[in-house]
């Protein structure tokens, strides 16, 4: 263990050393997706790009993750067509160091098979815990809408394997510092309203199979970054466009039997990056449409662009 303290010790920065800490969230074996670790350690406040730098946050958090893998402090690495690790994960070893130097106020829970799953596990977080806690990984059959405000200090709210939750409350809104909510795979088919109040929400997965549409007060979030979810999942219109700190988007849907729904959304998202698909383009009456989206201007930023005429 001198050795792998070590390793620990010699990471350049405070900043670098949470983010490896904040890794021990996880369960051991557990296989980390790069993008999603690096929005976790985003919504926690570790990544803080200077003022004379043109980086952003999500730079920064891709720099840290190569030093990390580098450092062989990752392992098991997936990649991507273009060689790019998108996934990792810990040995077990360093796993143990990253809970020992962990300082991050994160809990992981789980169900294990002696525990009486018919209790929801959040209600037997300590009262005393709950409100400095700022990460929840949770595995739960429901998500009591009681016990939310409790949690004032939570800034990361992950639901995995919860299969069973079909529906999330709306005292979500009492989570003002939430930055992070992560409800996919969830049986949850429609998000309440209040979830508009998450100010100072930046990342948004919810790639839920019975999810079809957002709530149209969605649009109140101003800082919302990046947003997952499947294809048929729609945003009501005018919605879109509202959005402008988006730089993650999979998908967007061209459907012009609702009404206002047009691809000039897509103008004021001018910080779009990654992979941007645009559906259903046999919809687009003319060449003017298309160029009030700027689609020549996202080129620029995305890393690549699919375009479809058939939905």
């Amino acid at each position: 263990m001198s050795v792998l303290k070590l390793s620990f010790d010699n990471l350049e920065s405070p900043a670098l050393k949470q983010c490896f800490s904040y890794c021990s969230a996880f369960k051991k074996d557990a296989m980390m997706e790069r993008d999603d670790l690096i929005q976790l350690w985003m919504a926690q406040g570790f990544l803080h790009p200077s003022e004379k730098s043109n980086l952003e946050m999500e730079d920064i958090g891709n720099e840290y993750f190569d030093i990390l893998f580098q450092r062989s402090l990752f392992q098991d690495a997936r990649l991507d067509v273009d060689g790019i690790v998108i996934k990792c994960k810990m040995h077990d070893l360093i796993h143990d160091l990253a809970e020992r130097v962990s300082e991050t106020g994160s809990m992981m829970r789980d169900f294990h098979e002696d525990e009486d799953v018919a209790t929801p596990i959040i209600e037997r977080i300590p009262e005393g815990s709950s409100g400095k806690l700022r990460s929840l990984f949770l595995n739960a059959e429901a998500l009591p809408g009681n016990m939310l405000p409790r949690f004032k200090a939570l800034r990361v709210l992950k639901l995995y394997n919860a299969y069973f939750i079909e529906e999330l409350p709306s005292s979500i809104e009492e989570l003002k510092r939430l930055r992070y909510l992560g409800i996919s795979f969830t049986n949850i088919e429609r998000l309440p309203n209040s979830i508009g109040k998450l100010y100072n929400l930046q990342t948004l997965r919810a790639t839920c199979r019975n999810l079809k549409e957002f709530p149209k007060d969605v649009q109140n979030l101003i800082n919302l970054r990046h947003v997952y979810c499947y294809e048929e999942t729609k945003f009501p219109a005018g919605v879109l466009g509202r959005l402008t700190s988006l730089r993650k988007l999979p998908y967007y849907y061209k459907d012009y039997k609702v009404k206002g729904r047009e691809i000039e959304e897509l103008a004021a998202l001018n910080q779009l990056k990654g992979k941007l698909i645009i559906c259903n383009l046999e919809d687009v009456r003319n060449g003017d449409e298309a160029s009030k989206a700027k689609l020549e201007e996202k080129k620029k930023k995305a890393s690549s662009r699919i375009l479809s005429w058939k939905g």
